[in-house]
């Protein structure tokens, strides 16, 4: 079996990391590393300089991941800083930031980037979802009691990981299919990326 290690401190996404790939013939081997993350409105920046960060810690062939939520009637916000507001910001906080608002669209853009030494690949997915105006289910952050993704079924993502739900056919999951499928196929003229 391929193996990839997987910069992260989160389980959640290691244990979709692993559950996905696994598909795939690909062992994800979680190894959690501490940086300091700049802090920038580009999240591009941000995940290239997390990669190249986390490959000079180990000096093996990494993937890094980094989430950006931005909602439209907002201007945006909170773009790649949803990690911070889901510690300052309660289910109720949220309510109240967006029961005005007409437009109740919020964007998931995931990134994934690889990093050998050599070569980068990044890749990137854009998932829909919905901010609904009362929260349910219990599992993870604010936001996870509040947004229902496409292909959820109008589930939240709380009530996606309550339910105990398979998570490898999410939309929100995409992005990990993808670069499986990439893996394996460069994977046999590259043989560098064995761990």
């Amino acid at each position: 079996m391929k193996q990839i290690i997987f910069a992260t401190t989160n389980a959640e996404k290691t244990a979709n990391a692993k559950l996905i790939c696994s598909e795939y013939g690909i062992k994800i081997i979680q190894q959690p590393i501490n940086i300091n993350e700049i802090q920038s409105d580009k999240s591009e920046e941000i995940i290239l300089d997390k990669l190249y960060k986390s490959y000079e810690e180990i000096k093996k062939p990494i993937i890094v991941t980094d989430d950006c939520w931005n909602i439209p009637g907002l201007n945006g916000f909170p773009g790649p800083y949803m990690k911070y507001i889901n510690l300052w910001l309660t289910t109720n906080d949220y309510i109240n930031l967006t029961k005005t608002l007409s437009n109740r669209e919020i964007w998931l853009i995931q990134t994934l980037a690889y990093y050998d030494g050599k070569m980068t690949k990044l890749f990137s997915s854009k998932t829909i979802g919905e901010i609904l105006k009362e929260p349910h289910g219990i599992y993870g952050a604010a936001n996870h009691k509040l947004v229902s993704l496409e292909q959820d079924h109008s589930k939240t993502i709380a009530e996606i990981y309550d339910q105990g739900l398979n998570n490898s056919n999410r939309k929100a999951c995409d992005i990990w299919h993808t670069f499986s499928k990439w893996y394996n196929q460069d994977y046999s003229s590259n043989s560098k990326n064995i761990i």
